[in-house]
């Protein structure tokens, strides 16, 4: 910890003399998503004018030459590989983590010993559950069971959505999913309960392996599933509400300038982001004889009902 804080101190010393920080951004992977993130945050900071110099590497070349000397004044971790390799650092600069879930982030958290979040921050990669169950109201009304598939390790946040469903005057029901139980069976016994489901970022049961078989099941059902990503529309999820790469980079742009910029704080505390987008599958609407408003028209309705719930 004394040799974070002293990052810190040489951050906020070259901060304070005009110098120019260097920042590091960090990718899982040199591909898709998190090209796309840091091409943003150099394009957003660059447009800023902001005083950096950015340098962009992976996890495999991060892990073999590690930081380098002198330590960046700010790192950037994008995806949740990126994330551990930092947290695995016995001394690191101040780190903000980026499409990372919520869930992900602080068992990271707990197990690496980085509770100041001035030091060890993020921008989640899933969105606010009171936004979620928002657009669920506002696309759908009258669903008012809401169906979530969840792992053991998940009863935290199941809880956190439970409360956020009533207050919202929703329902929610949970099926969780025992180590080693068969997903589709136990997917099967919760539909008849439900009116939608709603998608978590639980990699345990929505992975590139399950997700066919679900979405299958769901349609079958009759039910429509909210998800979290694009990419699960276009598999045949009804909807999907969710924060794209541009959207991310900018925020996290705005970020780094406002703590460069800053004197009494590098990074404000972790949080989900602010902008978001929606998308639809509107055959798959027309097969279940759902009638709904168009992405535009529900991503304003949305935006207006967030400035006052969120």
């Amino acid at each position: 910890m004394y040799l974070i804080l002293a990052g810190l101190l040489f951050v906020l010393s070259e901060i304070a003399a005009g110098a120019e920080i260097r920042v590091l951004i960090l990718l899982s992977e040199r591909s898709g998503a998190y090209l796309e993130v840091a091409q943003v945050i150099q394009s957003g900071l660059n447009d800023r004018h902001s005083p950096v110099s950015v340098e962009v590497t992976d996890v495999a070349s991060f892990t073999r030459s590690g930081l380098e000397t002198p330590m960046p004044g700010l790192l950037v971790a994008v995806g949740v590989k990126a994330s551990e390799a930092v947290a695995r650092l016995n001394t690191h600069p101040p780190t903000l983590n980026l499409l990372i879930p919520r869930q992900s982030f602080e068992r990271l958290v707990k197990s690496s010993g980085n509770p100041d979040p001035q030091l060890f921050s993020a921008i989640y990669l899933d969105q606010p559950y009171s936004r979620q169950l928002e657009l669920i109201r506002i696309m759908l009304p009258g669903h008012m069971r809401i169906g979530v598939l969840a792992t053991p390790a998940s009863r935290e946040l199941v809880k956190r959505i439970g409360l956020a469903a009533r207050q919202k005057k929703l329902q929610l029901v949970t099926r969780e999913i025992s180590p080693g139980e068969e997903l589709i069976p136990a997917l099967q016994q919760l539909l008849p309960e439900v009116d939608v489901m709603l998608a978590l970022p639980e990699p345990l049961i929505f992975n590139n392996a399950n997700i066919q078989g679900i979405l299958l099941t769901t349609y079958r059902y009759k039910t429509p599933m909210l998800a979290f990503s694009p990419a699960y529309v276009r598999a045949g999820a009804l909807a999907a509400l969710y924060t794209s790469s541009a959207q991310v980079g900018a925020e996290a742009a705005e970020v780094i300038s406002k703590a460069i910029a800053g004197k009494n704080s590098i990074l404000p505390p972790p949080r989900y982001p602010k902008d978001f987008s929606i998308s639809i599958n509107q055959q798959v609407a027309r097969s279940l004889e759902i009638i709904m408003d168009e992405e535009p028209i529900l991503y304003e309705k949305l935006r207006r009902s967030s400035e006052q719930d969120l």
